[in-house]
């Protein structure tokens, strides 16, 4: 409440006598995130940042692609003394601990008036990869997207310009090669991977850092797919609907690779269309080689 004079009304039904409890407390201080002009500023690294969204007054700083009405959101300044790459990936938790919804943007030259928004993603996990971006001064914003929404993550990972690969996030997976005479399977280099892990929803390796993306395209149903994947540790993957949130949180088809070296399998896929392959590692170094082999013949 704001500071002033405040009347307090009480009306019983009879005469009953009764004690009534009155208590002031002192809110607490604000929030440095709060507000863009307050904001803390990242680590030249990056690093992931909590914030108790319960704690959060303002509503003003909103990225473009959140919430139709206003809704608390956070500020975080990112500094940059030369062009780098930058991945950034949220994750919103409702009261219950499920995961929830929200939104996430990188403004340039905030005012809280006019600004330049260079993008903006939206949904349960929401991710941006932002390449070269120029140096000086950047805003991220950060807003829940439903008022049951009580706190949220945000991993912000910074690397030199051509570090962070384009497979590394869901929303610009690679497309993986085809098993064609002659082809080169498409090769990750797991040390060059963000550390980005969202959950797929299956049995996921212990120890599991990172993730990496790859598209690829049926045009049946029921579609046999074969998968030639190499990694060096176990893994686990999933294949999803592309249409759908990137990543799903509940894909349609989730196993646990459970070995080391190689693995040939072949999957079949329901629908027709465009699907996401992630696989999740639980290794930094190393590379994993992956081929995605759409037979175009349905299962029998």
């Amino acid at each position: 409440m704001s500071p002033g004079r405040y009347f307090l009304l009480l009306e019983t039904e009879d005469e009953t006598v009764g004690t009534l409890q009155f208590e002031l407390s002192t809110p607490p201080p604000p929030r440095a995130a709060d507000r863009c002009g307050t904001a803390p500023t990242l680590p030249a690294t990056g690093g992931v940042l909590t914030e108790d969204v319960r704690l959060l007054r303002d509503a003003h700083d909103a990225p473009s692609c959140g919430a139709s009405d206003p809704q608390p959101d956070a500020c975080y300044v990112l500094d940059l003394a030369v062009p780098q790459d930058v991945a950034l990936s949220a994750e919103f938790l409702l009261g219950s601990g499920a995961a929830g919804p929200g939104a996430i943007a990188v403004v340039d030259d905030f005012d809280e008036v006019v600004r330049t928004e260079r993008d903006c993603a939206s949904g349960s996990a929401p991710e941006l990869v932002l390449r070269g971006l120029p140096a000086g001064l950047h805003y991220i914003l950060v807003e829940r997207t439903s008022r049951s929404v009580v706190s949220h993550e945000l991993e912000v990972d910074i690397a030199p310009v051509g570090t962070i690969r384009n497979c590394d996030l869901c929303r610009s997976a690679c497309t993986a090669a085809p098993p064609a005479a002659g082809a080169t399977p498409r090769t990750v280099d797991l040390s060059l991977m963000a550390l980005d892990a969202p959950t797929l929803g299956c049995t996921l390796p212990a120890g599991a850092q990172n993730d990496t993306f790859f598209t690829f395209v049926t045009t049946v149903a029921d579609e046999e797919v074969g998968l030639e994947l190499g990694a060096p540790s176990t893994f686990a993957y999933s294949i999803d609907d592309a249409s759908g949130t990137c990543p799903a949180t509940t894909p349609p088809i989730c196993r646990f690779g459970g070995v080391l070296g190689p693995v040939s399998t072949t999957v079949t896929v329901p629908d027709i269309g465009a699907h996401h392959l992630a696989i999740q590692t639980g290794a930094r170094t190393g590379s994993l080689t992956v081929e995605i082999d759409p037979t175009g013949v349905a299962a029998p």
